[in-house]
């Protein structure tokens, strides 16, 4: 794989396990249910919002070896979790997504 094939690259741990970093991961589906969740974000460490997410999804990533893998279903914390960070990626920020202005919230 060569740098000209990574356009995005996350580095997440889920759980216990390594860390693993997701090169130019995609969502291959999603549940037809959504969350509305609380999303902090470490650029903006006094605030969070509320946002609506998908309640699952399923996402296909390539890994250091070039080889594609696949997460299927993933819980509710994972997929919101993902979500966040592809929205990173694809430059969009947790205050675009919030449901209202009144969502905003300063945490302590």
């Amino acid at each position: 794989m060569t740098n000209s094939n990574i356009k995005h690259l996350p580095i997440l741990q889920f759980g216990n396990e390594k860390l693993e970093v997701l090169i130019n991961p995609l969502v291959t589906w999603h549940s037809d249910t959504k969350q509305i969740v609380w999303d902090d974000c470490m650029s903006f460490p006094e605030l969070a919002v509320k946002v609506e997410r998908w309640q699952s999804i399923s996402l296909t990533f390539q890994i250091k070896t070039g080889e594609t893998k696949l997460l299927e279903q993933l819980s509710s914390k994972d997929s919101e979790l993902i979500q966040h960070e592809i929205d990173h990626l694809d430059g969009i920020l947790m205050s675009q997504r919030m449901i209202t202005p009144v969502t905003l919230e300063n945490l302590p």
